[in-house]
């Protein structure tokens, strides 16, 4: 009687394999995210407090 049901170390697993150049891209990508993100929360009060005061102006 033949087996029906296969083996599963023969089938290829779906996960995501990345390669060399794309592991180090993603690293790229995710530090260059990181450090402008730094700088968006370090302007942000900044942004804020001009634009506070130039709604004040505004409705003077």
């Amino acid at each position: 009687m033949t087996n029906v049901v296969s083996n599963t170390n023969s089938v290829a697993e779906d996960g995501v394999k990345l390669g060399f150049l794309a592991k180090y891209s993603l690293v790229i990508f995710l530090g260059l995210l990181a450090i402008a993100g730094y700088f968006i929360w370090q302007a942000w009060p900044t942004i804020i407090v001009n634009s506070m005061q130039w709604q004040k102006q505004i409705n003077n």
